[in-house]
């Protein structure tokens, strides 16, 4: 009798730790993967309707566009450091501090000139009811963020960063 019992909490147990490790497993795959998403917005919604040779295009189009944005957000994320680390000390130069915002407003600048571009480019390869189709999905994105931003929270965020 006491065997079958030791024998029972064992196997309940052993399935538990199993269920959460496996469970613990799938939610950080599942985070990877939507980091990085095999099918981005704008192809989402490009896929059914295009040719392969079309689809190709804007994917290289993408790429190149990606290549340079990566370069500009790391250049950001340095000239934000930089602040930060002028910020830390005793008496910060304020005119230094001005310059490193000048840099920063700049970067932005050019990282968002170069999205309007790479669409501008895309625009170019798309017929006409698929250019309206894109700036549709493209408003209702932006009406999902600004209801976000006023407080009414289409979706809970996994993972708030330094929380």
């Amino acid at each position: 009798m006491k065997k079958n019992v030791l024998l029972v909490v064992l196997i309940f147990s052993l399935s538990l730790n199993l269920a959460v490790v496996f469970t613990a497993g799938y939610r950080w795959w599942r985070g990877r993967s939507r980091r990085f998403p095999e099918r981005p917005f704008l192809l989402e919604h490009l896929s059914d309707r295009l040719s392969p040779g079309q689809l190709d295009k804007i994917r290289d189009l993408r790429e190149q566009s990606l290549t340079k944005a990566e370069s500009l957000k790391k250049g950001l994320w340095e000239k934000r450091e930089s602040l930060i680390e002028e910020l830390r000390k005793a008496e910060p130069n304020r005119e230094r501090v001005n310059e490193i915002l000048r840099d920063i407003s700049g970067m932005q600048f050019e990282l968002e000139k170069e999205v309007v571009e790479d669409l501008l480019r895309m625009r170019e390869l798309l017929p006409a009811e698929e250019r309206e189709r894109i700036l549709n999905a493209m408003r209702e994105r932006l009406k999902a963020s600004e209801r976000w931003k006023r407080g009414q929270r289409p979706f809970v965020p996994r993972k708030i960063e330094g929380r």
